[in-house]
């Protein structure tokens, strides 16, 4: 079969739309930081030229109430985090306009997925977002740029699975979502370090605790005895 150039997909793999109240003063900053981080080289091979296309929706057009819609055919995959603070959740046209976002989102299948972010309890508290919302409400005890990194930490987690269970339906396209979970396999990570580095095993312990506190996962406690070495020249049998 002949190649037909314009047959080769244009549009990016993935799209990140970042939104906000405009009375909410650190929703630019945050949203800046996002797209300074998913602009980085690291993601270019993920989406090729420099980064993620990350795209902001706050300001209304003149005469709105709430920004114009998201493009969720503008990408391969698309996601859309939500800055959610007392703002947004007591205002009522934005909070239809989330909603509607998220049917829309839901329609597309496994193509777009909306992440909400709760700023403040009062999203939560009025029933605007779901308990499984980023909780940046509860890390009001770290630092500014601890709690990006948090962030970015968090919703990088949450576009793995999502593409992971897009791309494993692109090979399955007749079966549902559901059924998908059984041919995704568990991310594994094997944790080494030499019994002759003195800080090896606090890294390790301490890479541990991130993964456990995440809620991700959890590593064998033997697997990092204080001292130990699991790697095959040091623990051949292990």
């Amino acid at each position: 079969m002949p190649h037909h150039p314009s047959a080769v997909p244009t549009r990016p793999f993935l799209a990140l739309y970042v939104a906000w109240h405009p009375n909410f003063k650190a929703g630019a900053e945050i949203s800046l930081a996002l797209f300074q981080h998913y602009r980085r080289d690291l993601y270019r091979n993920v989406a090729g030229g420099s980064g993620l296309p990350v795209i902001y929706r706050s300001q209304p057009p003149e005469g709105g109430a709430v920004p114009i819609d998201i493009d969720l055919e503008g990408a391969e995959a698309t996601a859309v985090v939500l800055l959610v603070d007392e703002n947004w959740s007591r205002n009522s046209a934005w909070v239809a306009w989330a909603r509607r976002i998220s049917d829309e989102a839901d329609r597309t299948g496994l193509r777009a997925l909306v992440f909400p972010v709760a700023i403040d309890g009062s999203g939560i508290a009025m029933g605007v977002l779901p308990e499984q919302a980023v909780r940046w409400d509860r890390w009001d005890h770290k630092p500014e740029a601890a709690k990006r990194r948090r962030l970015f930490t968090s919703l990088s987690y949450q576009f793995c699975r999502m593409l992971r269970h897009y791309l494993e339906h692109m090979k399955r396209p007749g079966v549902s979502n559901d059924d998908l979970l059984a041919y995704l396999r568990r991310v594994e990570i094997f944790l080494s370090h030499s019994k002759h580095d003195r800080d090896g095993t606090e890294i390790a312990l301490q890479f541990r605790q991130f993964i456990q506190d995440a809620g991700w996962s959890s590593l064998q406690q033997g697997a990092l005895g204080k001292g130990s070495c699991q790697c095959r020249r040091c623990n051949p049998h292990g």
